[in-house]
Parts: structure tokens; C-alpha cells; sequence
């Protein structure tokens, strides 16, 4: 497909386009950087004012000075977004006595303001949606030829490589589950045929998801989130088969030659690896509490979430059903059975909300993200009615890049930190914005080359 846009936009162009314009420049630039850095690049900044920090200090300052509140909250997407934030702040307040862990334990309801402000900048001007598909373009190249790099750096280099001054953090630092959900994201985007890449190119994003699938389990799930949405939305078939194909290929070709890569984390990425993270998600759910060992409790891995989950549940719906424990003190709580690691968060973003903010935080999380899906979705299947397959294909690659974000979120500290939790709010920023332009203006694209599903 050719994507360009033509005609005026009128009346809807929103105040400060310019302004709106520059701060889009920044955050796609600190988007790149979390999405090919990781970890690594989080740490940029002077503590405890970090680069995430900063982006979302201006990001507001902006968001102030040229939109309009009022007209962003007719959205329905926008407006559940706003209650559970409002939620999260009221929440946040009791445990400010805790200082900075409240801050920082507080994030994974108040980077939703990148949803507003991404939202409120894709509508300044027309030229911000095509700017947007631009970027996932330019993303891609730079995260195929960057990941060989960050891949040998993380794995085999980490003992050498410079620290970041103060910390113990490695300048380049990736986590694959987070690594993986960019290259899904993008090969869903390469699927709806919304950016387009060589063959050659098209095989490496191919097999680094694998290979990122391969080393985590979270990242497995996400991938076949992402992937199962995308057969079930998908407005041109075509695209679907040749990546299944592909896929299909690049797996077989790994199985025969038995290719295999052992990590510094003793992780070994291959076929079997693959299929082993796979299964191992429905065989950990099949447990009895009372006949796990000592050992089992510290340090098996689905084992260990569970019950660390399990106990929080039941804690919250004793103690606090309403409001929740709060934020700034760990969750990591007496009373659980086993030594937690050191880690303050249970690895499961909806579990953490329902633990800080108690179950009317769960149900305004479950009610934004149904909302969201549901106007997504809903402005897909139109689309594909209508035969407008660019906006279809933009709406499925959104969906999906979110859905693989939970996937990860649901095993892992995701929203919890700026390279999981900025990306999560400005994809869902993003889904809002493109849904209004596309109520607003479905013309938007011009297609060269009509195609049906």
C-alpha cells in the first residue's frame, strides 16, 4: 500500500501545533531508546530525575498550554483513563510519608498522562498522523540493525560495559520480554502492510522475536497474544499467511539444524526452548499449595508469582477491599510463606493495581481497558466495512502492540517501569488519537491499491 493523505482538516486542528510538534520529536526519540536500550537507557538523567521523568514533566507543561481538557474527555477512551488515574492520585496521597517509593510505586497510574498528552499532540495538526506511521517505519530499521548489538551486549558483554554514574546499571541493558513486544508490534504493523520492509529485513524482525520468545516466558506470551489477535482482525489475509509462512519457515529451519544459543543467564534460546516456555505456562497453573517444597516456594518461577499473588488477593479483600494497601510501602509483605526477593512488585501489573488501589482501582483498570479495546476494535471491524484497509491495519498493529504489552505485564514488572509503562500509556494515547481522526475525517488515507480481506 501507498499511505498519503490529502485534504484540509478544518476546524478540529487543535491549539499550539508547533509546540505540540517539537515535544513529539523528544518522545519518539525517548521511545527509540527505551525500546532499543532498555534498562540501560531508563537510567539517563541525574538522580532521581531520570530522562522518563523529565519527557513527562515537559510532556504535561505542554499538554497545559495548548489542549483543551473538556473536548479530550467527550472521548470515552480518554474519559475511563482519566477516573482511574483519578483514582490512583487519591490513592497515592495517604502514603506520601513514604516519599520517593510513593513517586515511583505511583507510576503505573500516573505515566497515563502520556495518554492524554499523546492524544492531545496526534490532533494538533494533520500532518501528526502520517508523522506517527513515519516513525514506526524509521523504528523498525533502527531496532533490526540495533538489536544484534544490544543482544550481544546484554548477554556475553554486561561485566565490562560502563555503568551509568551512581548506579549499577549498564549503559545498554535490554529485557527481551520488552524487546519482544516492539518486534511483534512491529511485525504487525509489517502484516497490515502499513510500513514496509525487504525480505531480508522482514526475516530478521521474523526471527528476533523468536528469538526473544524463545528466552522468556513472558515474551512467549505475548507474542502469541499479539499474533492470535492479528489472525482473528487481520483485513488482508495475505499478509497473515506470509508471515505464518515465514515463521513456520525460519522455526523448521531452526528445529533441523538444531540451532542453539546458551546466554550468560544459563537460558538457552532454541526451538526447544521455545516450546518449553510454552508449555510450562499451563503446566505452573496445575499446583497444590500444601505439596510444594521449601525450596519450590523460594524459587520456582510461576510457583513463586502465584503464591506471592494468591496472598495479596486475599490480604486486599481482607484488609482493604475499597481502597487497597496504598502506595509506597512493598508488597513484598510478612506473612507470605516464602523469602521474596528483593523486588517490590508481585511481576503482575493487574495484580499490583488491585494491591495499591484496591478493587475499585481493578475495576476502573478492567473498565479503561475495555473501553479502549472496544473503541479500537470497534473502529477496526468499521474500517474494514468500508474498505478503508490503512486505518483497519493501524488499528489492528495498536491493538495488538497493547495486547502483547499485557501479555508481558501480566509475568513481569511492565508497567511498572518507564520502558514497559511509557510505551503501554503512549500506544494507548496513540489508539485514542488515531480513533478521533478517523471518526473525524476517514478520507484521511489515500489508497493506491485497493485490497479486500
Amino acid at each position: 500500500m501507498s499511505v498519503t493523505y490529502s485534504g484540509e482538516f478544518g476546524n478540529a486542528q487543535a491549539k499550539g501545533a508547533a509546540i505540540n510538534a517539537r515535544y513529539m520529536t523528544l518522545l519518539y526519540f525517548v521511545l527509540t531508546g527505551y525500546a532499543v536500550a532498555g534498562k540501560g537507557f531508563a537510567y539517563v538523567g541525574i538522580k532521581p530525575l531520570f530522562i522518563g521523568d523529565v519527557t513527562m514533566v515537559i510532556g504535561i507543561i505542554v499538554f497545559l498550554r495548548t489542549a483543551n481538557l473538556l473536548d479530550l474527555l467527550r472521548d470515552r477512551l480518554l474519559l475511563f483513563i482519566a477516573l482511574y488515574m483519578a483514582w490512583g492520585a487519591w490513592r497515592t496521597i495517604p502514603g506520601l510519608h513514604f516519599g520517593m517509593d510513593a513517586l515511583r510505586d505511583s507510576v503505573i497510574w500516573a505515566y497515563g498522562s502520556f495518554a492524554f498528552i499523546v492524544a492531545n499532540a496526534l490532533a494538533s495538526h494533520e500532518r501528526e498522523p502520517r508523522r506517527l506511521i513515519d516513525y514506526f517505519q524509521r523504528l523498525a530499521y533502527i531496532a533490526i540493525w540495533a538489536f544484534p548489538v544490544v543482544f550481544v551486549c546484554t548477554q556475553f558483554l554486561l561485566p565490562v560495559l560502563p555503568q551509568w554514574p551512581g548506579t549499577d546499571v549498564p549503559i545498554i541493558f535490554a529485557l527481551f520480554d520488552q524487546e519482544m513486544v516492539h518486534f511483534v508490534g512491529l511485525s504487525v504493523f509489517l502484516m497490515g502492510g502499513v510500513i514496509s520492509l525487504s525480505p531480508a529485513y522482514v526475516v530478521a524482525i521474523v526471527m528476533f522475536a523468536v528469538a526473544c520468545a524463545a528466552e522468556l516466558r513472558a515474551a512467549a506470551v505475548g507474542a502469541m497474544a499479539a499474533l492470535s489477535l492479528t489472525a482473528v482482525l487481520a483485513p488482508v489475509r495475505r499478509h497473515i499467511m506470509k508471515a505464518v509462512l515465514l515463521l513456520a519457515a525460519i522455526i523448521a529451519l531452526l528445529w533441523i539444524t538444531d540451532a542453539k544459543v546458551t546466554l550468560i543467564n544459563r537460558r538457552e534460546i532454541s526451538v526447544d526452548a521455545f516450546v518449553a516456555q510454552v508449555t510450562s505456562i499451563s503446566e505452573g497453573f496445575h499446583f497444590d499449595l500444601r505439596h510444594i517444597s521449601r525450596e519450590d516456594r523460594n524459587s520456582g518461577s510461576i510457583t513463586w508469582r502465584l503464591i506471592f499473588w494468591a496472598f495479596l488477593v486475599d490480604k486486599v479483600w481482607t484488609d482493604a477491599p475499597v481502597n487497597g494497601l496504598g502506595f509506597g510501602e512493598t508488597l513484598a509483605l510478612k506473612g507470605l510463606p516464602f523469602k521474596v526477593e528483593e523486588d517490590r512488585s508481585p511481576h503482575n501489573g493487574t495484580v499490583t493495581i488491585l494491591a495499591r488501589m484496591g478493587f475499585v482501582g481493578l475495576a476502573l483498570w478492567i473498565a479503561m481497558l475495555g473501553v479502549w479495546f472496544h473503541g479500537i476494535i470497534s473502529a477496526q471491524l468499521r474500517a474494514v466495512r468500508e474498505r478503508r484497509y490503512i486505518w483497519a491495519s493501524i488499528f489492528m498493529a495498536l491493538a495488538a502492540y497493547v495486547l502483547a504489552s499485557l501479555a508481558c505485564a501480566s509475568l513481569g514488572v511492565f508497567l511498572e517501569g518507564p520502558m514497559g509503562g511509557i510505551w503501554f500509556w503512549c500506544l494507548i494515547g496513540m489508539g485514542a488519537a488515531m480513533r478521533r481522526w478517523y471518526l473525524a475525517w476517514p478520507d484521511y488515507w489515500t489508497e493506491s491499491e485497493a485490497e479486500s480481506a
